[in-house]
């Protein structure tokens, strides 16, 4: 009887049940990290700010119904933290946007409405009902007054909202209309944007209506509110810091020129002049020197010499 082989074995691994060996591993997939936004709101920061704003939203609501004798409705939206860049950038041109100082606070904050919202105000308050085609064009100066009010009836309404959180009292400085053209903080500079829906009596369908304030004034009055004070330790290591980087600071070379006042030549004569060539400065002989570093005058100083070499002698300090 001729002798049967043993039935090969096909049995996968996956029909065993059992991975190979060799089988990768699960890994979680890469997550962008997104360099205009270096940082995120924490989620204690965020839950504050939620119930903040929610209640702000609500203030609007009562208030700009009221002042316009229809009906308003505002929903909050969220809440979170761009760059000053990435926000600006994010508007629409032509807008309404509000630029007011934070009082007591430092910096500025932004209540950006658009302009459909505005001439559907304007169309309320002159005694219309909202209803019609609005303009799509930049509001007169009449208009612009007339919607100034409301604006700064919704900035007055904020304080109430944020009394939970910090102290505030918004004083509108500016209406500006091309987003683009509002120069009051650096591109990384990070604030904190509140998002809502706004449906005024007339409109069809809601429209974004932002509040921007500057993020590191928002995340130190949350963390104050929520009595989060830092602990010895951490003061230590904060300290420590602060001295290891002063005396970095100390040992940097920075460049530092002395400057005459400026001379105005024509372009006639620059383009004429030849190596050898003497130009006469018009610097008063009474008049400092200006001593200049990174392009901020930091003292003044005469012109003398030590030595062989041309010198400057230091005669006040602007410091």
């Amino acid at each position: 009887m001729p002798e049967t082989s043993p039935a090969p074995q096909t049995a996968s691994a996956q029909q065993s049940g059992t991975a190979p060996a060799d089988a990768p591993s699960r890994r979680s997939a890469p997550v962008a990290y997104d360099f205009r936004r270096p940082s995120k709101l924490s989620r204690e920061t965020a839950r504050a700010l939620e119930i903040v704003f929610e209640t702000v939203a609500r203030q609007w609501a009562t208030v700009v119904g009221s002042a316009l004798g229809g009906q308003c409705q505002v929903s909050f939206l969220g809440v979170e933290q761009r760059s000053y860049d990435d926000y600006v950038n994010s508007l629409p041109s032509p807008t309404l946007l509000s630029v007011f100082e934070p009082h007591p606070h430092s910096g500025s904050g932004f209540l950006q409405v658009p302009l459909s919202v505005g001439f559907v105000a304007i169309d309320h308050m002159l005694g219309g009902h909202g209803r019609w085609q609005q303009p799509e064009r930049l509001p007169t100066e009449i208009e612009t007054a007339l919607v100034r009010r409301l604006l700064e009836r919704m900035l007055g309404e904020v304080p109430y909202g944020l009394q939970a959180v910090t102290e505030i009292a918004p004083r509108l400085r500016a209406i500006e209309h091309n987003p683009q053209f509002v120069q009051v903080a650096a591109a990384m500079d990070m604030f904190v944007v509140a998002s809502f829906a706004m449906t005024l009596d007339g409109a069809t369908t809601p429209s974004t209506v932002t509040f921007a304030l500057p993020a590191a004034m928002v995340s130190a009055a949350v963390s104050d509110a929520a009595g989060e004070t830092p602990d010895a330790e951490t003061l230590a290591v904060r300290r420590a810091a602060r001295t290891a980087m002063t005396g970095a600071v100390q040992d940097v070379p920075v460049e530092v020129r002395v400057r005459f006042l400026p001379l105005r030549l024509t372009s006639q004569r620059l383009l004429r002049l030849r190596v050898g060539d003497v130009i006469r400065l018009d610097h008063p002989v009474e008049r400092p020197l200006d001593v200049v570093a990174s392009g901020v005058v930091c003292a003044r100083g005469v012109a003398g010499t030590q030595g062989s070499r041309a010198a400057c002698l230091i005669v006040s300090s602007e410091s």
